[in-house]
């Protein structure tokens, strides 16, 4: 199957294109429909001249990208609630909860729609965090509300290299936060329960009931994460070894889930196929199922895009072709990003959609590369090649976001995967008996001891810490070399030639090389950071590979694990930490700190770090230091901060606060 040349590939290619070119598109509405309506008659009056007439129908679906990303932002609405704020101002807000999303130790966190804000019809929505009431029970979705509070904008990563919640949850469509406890909010009559609000209530219930059958606490948090997609009892640690392991994407449901769900399904109507339009009743029942699987797991996104992605490959099965299962799959995927264009940013969705795309178009390849005589040689081989293509297809992505390989995906995934069907079978039948409050005590504890069994086994093979690649920088360079490069293997295990293994080897000796560039990049520069964190000082020295650390009072431990990021990204092999200095002539810092001990460092007027909340007079100290510029980090009282700000203004010198204005590199001279 040559994928670039089928027709719906390269519409699909353009109009992902326009979806990702959004940001930076800056006309009106009106420009962009205005250009779709010329393309549109280009495609007409050009129809029997094939290259323009592609040019023009290409370039219509990148346009298309970026109206329908145009369309379904809430911010260029005219009643978008961002036109009602003022600054620290409380609100009276009414709207429903549209999803219950992971909470956090203390809060409870939602998806907020909100409907009204101070009386005025808006539209938009808000990251609701709710602080956790052991007399309250949680909110559900479709909840309707009244809420007092204030609105605050979602902060970004304050620190370079870290993860930036903010700009994940603009993606969303979520840009404001409000926190509130119990007694800021009243509930209101519904006015309508949605499909996803009774599916969210039917799990729930379930959940309920699987809740007394006495597994152990770790087994009764994959189970309902495996058979229910609810995630929200999986501890951190639990959730680490499954990512050492390889084998993280078990505890969401997902296209692996969805796949294997379609195998069962597939061979348990399969006699239906002796029948004259078997093979239609087949496929009726089997979607039909799947979607019953998507409306107990609660209707989520992922697993709604999952089942979706799935449909279309049962249709392609059900028509008996290679090429109409590669066609249908691009259909699905154009049909859920017409519908919502931000699919395009949820890293799952793209690791399944590669991940399938990949096992289409290179499985039939590996079965004829090698046609074992024994059946169980057969099998184990289906198995390796199955979990090494799907490996290599998301290997890139895998590295761009999670920084880690490990060596033992193919051990975990070889010994779970042949009984994932179990595993979803025995998970359904146990939920089953469970709500239907019959007690048969072999499946309960049988099923728990098979999950005690694959949870063991992620333990072992998590603790083979040696056998875990981390922290592998991989950036947007290393990402397209190593699309590029798996793609022209993938091109040249199709059909080898000559000319395709040129492809990967190429792009192997740019990715040498653009590595060795940054690395000797990384090793000739030196700079001072001020890193922010809320109650504490980092103040850090970088020499080409070596990162110095500056010991306050505070934690190290602490310290190192903010900067696990950084020393990533910079190339850092050796850290060491040193004694607190107030001077550093290299970089013209003056540090003054809770002991206000103020030394003049030349004739050069320096940079200033307050730091620990000092007690100073800032004004006598501007006038006889004459600062260039004074820096206040995150260690300091945000009332002293602001203090310190307004008297900069009227002194007219720089200021920079790391509580709004993030960390501070100065060079080394």
């Amino acid at each position: 199957m040559k994928l670039p040349q089928l027709l719906l590939f390269r519409i699909l290619f353009c109009y992902v294109l326009g979806i990702l070119s959004y940001p930076f598109w800056e006309f009106p509405f009106k420009v962009l429909v205005s250009c779709q309506g010329i393309l549109l008659l280009g495609c007409i009056l050009f129809k029997k001249r094939k290259l323009l007439f592609w040019v023009c129908t290409l370039v219509f679906f990148w346009t298309l990208g970026i109206g329908m990303q145009f369309a379904n932002d809430d911010s260029q609405k005219n009643n978008y609630y961002q036109e009602y704020l003022s600054t620290d101002a409380f609100y009276l807000m009414e709207g429903i909860v549209e999803k219950v999303l992971k909470p956090s130790p203390f809060n409870s966190q939602y998806e907020f729609q909100l409907h009204t804000l101070n009386q005025h019809s808006v539209v938009g929505k808000l990251l609701l965090s709710l602080k956790n009431d052991s007399l309250n029970p949680n909110l559900q979705v479709d909840d309707r509300l009244r809420i007092v509070g204030r609105i605050q904008k979602i902060t970004s990563s304050k620190n370079p290299y870290q993860f930036d919640y903010a700009e994940y949850m603009r993606k969303q469509g979520i840009e404001h936060r409000i926190n509130i406890q119990k007694a800021q909010l009243n509930s209101l009559p519904k006015n309508k329960q949605t499909w996803r609000g009774m599916a969210y209530g039917f799990r729930e219930y379930l959940i309920s009931k699987l809740e007394k059958q006495g597994f152990q606490s770790d087994n009764k948090s994959v189970i309902k994460a495996l058979v229910l997609g609810d995630r929200t009892d999986i501890s951190t640690e639990l959730k680490r070894d499954y990512a050492d392991a390889g084998a993280v994407h078990l505890l969401a449901i997902s296209g692996l889930h969805i796949g294997v769900l379609l195998l069962l399904l597939n061979g348990l109507f399969s006699p239906l196929l002796q029948w004259k339009h078997g093979g239609f009743v087949r496929l009726l029942l089997v979607v039909s199922c799947l979607w019953i699987f998507a409306f107990i797991t609660g209707l989520s996104a992922s697993v709604m895009r999952s089942v979706t992605m799935f449909s279309a490959v049962a249709l392609g099965i059900a028509l008996k072709r290679s090429k109409s299962q590669f066609q249908t799959l691009l259909i699905s995927l154009f049909v859920l990003l017409l519908i919502r264009p931000n699919f395009i940013y949820d890293v799952g969705f793209q690791l399944s959609y590669l991940a399938v795309f990949g096992i289409l178009w290179l499985m039939p390849v590996a079965m004829q590369f090698w046609k074992p005589r024994w059946w169980i040689v057969m099998k184990i081989w289906q198995l390796i090649a199955l979990g090494t293509i799907a490996q290599l297809c998301v290997l890139p992505l895998s590295l761009y976001y999670f920084h880690q390989f490990p060596l033992l995906f193919l051990v975990a995934n070889l010994v779970i995967v042949p009984f994932m069907g179990l595993l979803l079978g025995g998970g359904v039948l146990v939920v089953l008996v469970s709500a239907l409050n019959i007690n048969i005590p072999i499946i309960i504890k049988g099923y728990d001891f098979l999950m005690s069994f694959m949870n063991g086994l992620i333990y072992w093979v998590a603790d083979q810490d040696t056998l875990v690649i981390r922290n592998i920088p991989f950036g947007t360079f290393e990402l397209i070399c190593v699309f590029v490069g798996v793609l022209g293997l993938g091109l040249w295990f199709e059909k080898p030639n000559q000319r395709k293994i040129f492809i990967p080897l190429l792009a192997g000796c740019i990715l040498i090389g653009g590595i060795h560039y940054q690395e000797n990049q990384k090793a000739h520069q030196d700079s001072l950071w001020i890193f922010h964190r809320n109650r504490q000082t980092i103040i850090a020295q970088k020499k080409g590979i070596q990162l110095r650390l500056y010991q306050h009072k505070d934690s190290i431990k602490n310290k190192l694990t903010l900067l696990e990021n950084f020393k990533m990204k910079e190339r850092i092999q050796f850290v060491d930490t040193v004694p607190h200095r107030n001077v550093f002539l290299e970089s013209n810092l003056l540090v003054v700190d809770e002991k206000k001990v103020i030394i003049p460092i030349g004739n050069q007027p320096p940079n200033i770090l307050l730091t620990q909340s000092p007690k100073i007079h800032l004004k006598e100290l501007i006038d006889s230091l004459k600062p260039q510029k004074i820096i206040a980090d995150g260690s300091n009282y945000p009332t002293l901060v602001r203090q310190w700000e307004e008297t900069c203004k009227r002194e007219k010198i720089s200021f920079h606060n790391t509580y709004t204005d993030g960390p501070v590199q100065l060079a080394i001279n």
